[in-house]
């Protein structure tokens, strides 16, 4: 029986001739009734909640606290919303896939790193018979965007940091006429002409600047620049550096800027320089004795690779070339490979999961590819490339356990292919010209 069902009972009669008249019935009192009313009511909204809660229970982990959001219409109705069929703004769109051609336009700048290629390629099988080369960059599977035309006399000379641009040199006959271009659209941003001068790269934070060399044309039995000039990507001078150090003596040229672009590394007669971009002598390193060294790409952040080989002697052998790192912080180099005559040599390497990827040098060219160990043990690493590549594979670099090959003829000056070594797989794939799309890649 519930409450209200108690209230409503008859009052007993009265007692047979009490003579009284028969009692009022009496009314409940309003604040029972009250208490009547809310006690429904929360019985109700209780069954409710409780029926929701089980509900929500069986349906989401989430707690039936928490506010729920609108469904939307896709998920409503069970089909699959747009972040299924496309990439999120989090995701990067997709590579293009390889042999496939698309304009500048359609570069994923994000993605761009030192795993792409810029390179030359010409429709002719030698570029001697080119009138004009087209300028691609490749990404790593193999896709290629094509980036301007440039004249058969014109090569790149330098590619900026940050990938957009590129330093272009031209009418090699006039003196070295550098311009520099912006690869998403072929624009020309700058230009001047080198004259006797060299330029060795891009300097400075974010690459515009460039650090070139003087003189190119050395006095009778001297080598290397008397100095160094930093100058806008325009011409413009802005600093000149020494062109010498107490211990290393005169600078030769070979230079490697560090990523941010506060300091550079130099190689002389003696050793290697460590300078900041706003001229300050920070490190001398001396080389092994008796040899003479440049410095070839970075390592890591603190430390390069460097190629040595001891100074020739009149009657003596010819003296084979080996690799070592140089540290910034000024420590001891470190000797990595210890070829000995009649041997000729190493002439690049560059560390990857498995070990270092090196590669030798041949009697004319360059010869076959290995892996040294932990413990400097060479081991031979033989490359298979795909139908339609020939020649000796060149080292360009290694990325991402990716190794980027150019293949080449015997002592042939031009490169055929340009190539993609996995080194977990050891599976090559052509990036452009023969075994893609023929031709021949120019440089």
């Amino acid at each position: 029986m519930t409450i209200n069902e108690s209230a409503r009972v008859a009052p007993l009669p009265p007692p047979p001739g009490s003579g009284c008249p028969p009692p009022r019935r009496r009314l409940p009192k309003p604040w029972l009734i009250i208490l009547v009313v809310l006690l429904v009511a929360t019985g109700t909204t209780t069954g409710l909640l409780v029926a929701r809660n089980r509900t929500s229970t069986s349906t989401s982990p989430s707690s039936s606290a928490a506010p729920k959001a609108p469904l939307s219409s896709a998920a409503a109705s069970g089909t699959t919303g747009s972040a299924s069929s496309s990439p999120s703004a989090s995701q990067p769109p997709a590579l293009l896939p390889w042999g496939q051609e698309a304009p500048a336009s359609a570069i994923p700048w994000g993605q761009v790193n030192d795993g792409w290629n810029l390179r030359a390629w010409t429709s002719m099988a030698s570029p001697d018979n080119a009138a004009r080369v087209i300028l691609y960059l490749v990404n790593p599977v193999g896709g290629r965007y094509r980036m301007t035309t440039l004249g058969l006399n014109t090569d790149v000379s330098g590619w900026s940091p940050d990938h957009r641009r590129a330093m272009v040199r031209a009418s090699r006959s006039s003196g070295g006429l550098l311009q520099e271009i912006e690869l998403s659209t072929g624009r020309r941003l700058s230009s001047f002409v080198l004259g006797n001068r060299r330029l060795l790269g891009y300097a400075g934070a974010g690459g515009h600047s460039l650090l070139l060399a003087y003189p190119a044309v050395w006095p009778a039995g001297e080598s290397g620049p008397t100095g160094l000039e930093r100058v806008s990507t325009s011409g413009a001078h802005q600093r000149y550096y020494p062109g010498s150090a107490p211990l290393t003596g005169r600078l030769n040229g070979s230079i490697l800027y560090s990523a941010d672009g506060s300091v550079f590394l130099i190689s002389g007669q003696r050793g290697f320089a460590v300078f900041s971009n706003d001229g300050a002598l920070l490190q001398q390193i001396r080389y092994p004795a008796s040899s003479y060294c440049y410095a070839s790409h970075w390592w890591s952040d603190q430390v390069a690779l460097g190629t040595c080989a001891y100074l020739p002697t009149p009657n003596g052998p010819s003296s084979p070339r080996n690799l070592f790192l140089i540290y910034l912080n000024g420590a001891r180099i470190r000797q990595l490979t210890r070829a000995v005559s009649p041997d000729y040599g190493f002439t690049d390497a560059w560390p990857f999961s498995g070990g270092v990827l090196a590669q030798r040098i041949a009697s004319c060219g360059h010869g076959p590819l290995v892996v040294l160990d932990s413990n400097g043990t060479e081991h031979p690493y033989h490359v298979t490339f795909p139908a339609g590549v020939s020649g000796q594979p060149f080292l360009v670099r290694v990325f991402a356990d990716r190794a980027t090959l150019l293949t080449q003829g015997v002592c042939k000056p031009y490169p055929q292919s340009l190539v993609s070594l996995n080194l977990r797989t050891g599976t090559v794939t052509a990036l452009l010209g023969p075994g893609l799309n023929g031709g021949t890649v120019a440089y």
